[in-house]
């Protein structure tokens, strides 16, 4: 039901379900006042994974996600099996607008420009919170980037990181000492502190939270057997700058094309797999996003692949990113665009149709 006073729908980020119909349509509008139906019907294929839920209305986007309309959804399955004497904690990190009225969702055209963000990043709503572990218990955080914009560096003081899930499911664990994540991106990893007390959680160096260690622990991933895509065809994808559009002659396109809601960029055959070549000629990264499909990133830019099944994926300043996308189970119309989401909203979406 929409209490609103602003036109909505909803997206669910990154579960394989079909896009048409009532089921992850972003072509539906509800009205303010009117109620809609969904209905998602989960694949048996679907990996279990971490994913989340947030509007997707055309040029309302970033204004609603950052007045605080986000959630998580976890997908469970057997897979998650194979953690076992783990917590289970969802960390949802977002920067809303905080405010008594609608003026937070105000954007200027430096917001529009760069993306909006928000004076505190929030740990599930939470200023700077503490986590303190579980005794016995191997530390499990799903890490939901809930920002309509910011990209997130984090780390954990005297701690190691270890990745065992990406956007699509679990992947074999390897560490990292700090955890790049994009808006819209997730990662299920395992925390390894190297002495127990009160551990610093940092974004960018910032203190976002604490982490009360209670043993030092030695972790073993398992193993994830993930199989490589072959692509039967390749595709091209440049991301501009330039033209005419709300950033005053600063917006940013795929293919030099503003999203035009009755036009469909890319074409797609059912049951096969392509690989599109993007190419970003901007002055910033974007995060690249599309709905109900997802893919693999055979060339994260530098020339190596990045482990794990994605939905989204940073596109460099310069680079050429190539992925793989699994175009399988079913067709329909939807969409693909950058998740800053103001960019999404001034243009930056393209329509691909799989039939």
């Amino acid at each position: 039901k929409n209490s609103t006073k602003q036109p909505t729908n909803l997206h669910t980020h990154g579960p394989h379900l079909s896009p048409s119909g009532n089921s992850d349509n972003p072509f539906i509008m509800v009205a303010p006042g009117e109620s809609f139906k969904y209905t998602f019907r989960i694949p048996k294929n679907q990996e279990p994974g971490t994913f989340w839920y947030h509007p997707h209305h055309h040029e309302f986007v970033a204004k609603q996600l950052s007045a605080g309309l986000a959630g998580a959804i976890i997908v469970e399955g057997e897979s998650d099996k194979l953690l076992t004497d783990t917590t289970d904690r969802t960390l949802l990190l977002a920067d809303p607008r905080i405010g008594s009225d609608s003026s937070v969702m105000d954007t200027s055209m430096m917001d529009q420009m760069h993306g909006r963000s928000g004076d505190y990043l929030l740990i599930n709503g939470q200023l700077a919170p503490n986590i303190t572990g579980a005794k016995g218990s191997v530390e499990k955080w799903r890490i939901v980037n809930a920002s309509p914009s910011q990209f997130l560096n984090l780390s954990v003081d005297n701690a190691e990181l270890i990745v065992v899930g990406t956007d699509g499911g679990k992947v074999s664990g390897y560490s990292v000492n700090t955890l790049r994540v994009t808006p819209g991106q997730r990662y299920e990893i395992l925390v390894s502190p190297k002495s127990t007390g009160s551990l610093k959680i940092r974004n960018d160096g910032a203190v976002i939270g604490t982490f009360n260690a209670v043993a030092v622990g030695a972790l073993t991933p398992v193993k994830v057997s993930i199989p490589t895509l072959k692509a039967n065809v390749t595709k091209y994808l440049s991301i501009t700058q330039g033209g005419s559009g709300m950033m005053g002659g600063m917006s940013f396109t795929f293919n030099g094309e503003t999203f035009d809601p009755n036009k469909v960029n890319m074409k797609a055959k059912l049951g096969t797999v392509e690989e599109w070549v993007i190419t970003n000629t901007s002055h910033m990264a974007h995060p690249f996003h599309i709905h109900a499909w997802a893919f693999q990133v055979v060339d994260r830019g530098d020339g190596k692949p990045d482990p794990g099944w994605k939905d989204t994926v940073e596109i460099p300043v310069g680079a050429k990113v190539r992925i793989r996308l699994n175009f399988a189970d079913f067709g329909g119309k939807t969409v693909y665009h950058c998740h800053i989401l103001d960019h999404e909203d001034t243009g930056m979406m393209g329509i691909v149709e799989v039939k």
